[in-house]
C-alpha cells in the first residue's frame, strides 16, 4: 500500500486501523488519569497523616522534656540549674537537727520532747508513700511517651516511604499519558491524511 496515494479501500481500512489505535489509546489515558488522580488523593492524605503525627511528636516531646526535669528534680540529678530535692529535704533535716540541738540545750523539760526532726522532718522522696508513687507515676509515663514517640517515628518513616512510592506512580502514569498522547497525536494526524483518499 503506498501511504502517498492509497486506493480508497486502502485508505478506509488505514483510517479505521488508525481510529482503533486512537480510542484505544484514548481509553488506557482515561484510565491512566483516573489513577493518576487516585495516586494523588492518597498521596495528600498520607502528606496530611504526616503533618498531623509530627505536630503530635512534637507535643510528645515537649511533655515527655518536662516530666524528665521533674523526675530528675526529685532524684536529685538535674544538674546546676534545677531543684535538687533531695538535698534541700537533706538541708532541711539538718537544720531540724541543729534547731532541735539548740532547743535542748536551752529548755530543760522533766517530760522527753519530741524531737524536731521527728514532729517536723520531711521523709526522703522515695521514704514517703506519696511522693514515691507520684514519682513513679512520672517514670511510667515518660516510658509511655517514649513509646508513643518510637511508634510514631516508625509510622513517618512508613508514610515517607509510602510518599515517594506515590511520586514515583504518578511519575510513570505522567510518562505513560505523554506516550499515549504522541499515539493520538499519530493517529489523527494518520486518519487526517487517509480521509480524503476513502472515496464517497
Amino acid at each position: 500500500m503506498s501511504w502517498y496515494n492509497p486506493t480508497p479501500d486502502e485508505a478506509t481500512d488505514a483510517y479505521t486501523a488508525n481510529k482503533n489505535k486512537y480510542a484505544d489509546a484514548a481509553s488506557q489515558l482515561r484510565a491512566s488519569q483516573r489513577q493518576e488522580d487516585n495516586y494523588r488523593a492518597a498521596q495528600r492524605s498520607a502528606v496530611a497523616q504526616q503533618a498531623n503525627l509530627a505536630s503530635q511528636k512534637l507535643n510528645f516531646e515537649k511533655r515527655l522534656e518536662g516530666i524528665q526535669k521533674i523526675v530528675k528534680m526529685l532524684e536529685g540529678s538535674g544538674g546546676w540549674f534545677s531543684t535538687n530535692v533531695p538535698e534541700a529535704i537533706a538541708d532541711g533535716t539538718r537544720t531540724l537537727r541543729k534547731l532541735d540541738d539548740s532547743y535542748r540545750k536551752s529548755i530543760r523539760c522533766d517530760t522527753p520532747a519530741t524531737s524536731l526532726e521527728a514532729a517536723l522532718g520531711v521523709p526522703t522522696v522515695e521514704g514517703d508513700p506519696r511522693s514515691a508513687a507520684a514519682l513513679q507515676s512520672y517514670k511510667n509515663e515518660a516510658v509511655r511517651l517514649e513509646q508513643s514517640i518510637q511508634q510514631i517515628n516508625s509510622q513517618l518513616a512508613s508514610l515517607a516511604a509510602q510518599i515517594a512510592t506515590l511520586a514515583k506512580n504518578i511519575q510513570a502514569c505522567d510518562a505513560a499519558q505523554s506516550a499515549l498522547r504522541r499515539v493520538m497525536n499519530g493517529a489523527s494526524y494518520e486518519m487526517n491524511h487517509y480521509k480524503p483518499y476513502m472515496g464517497g
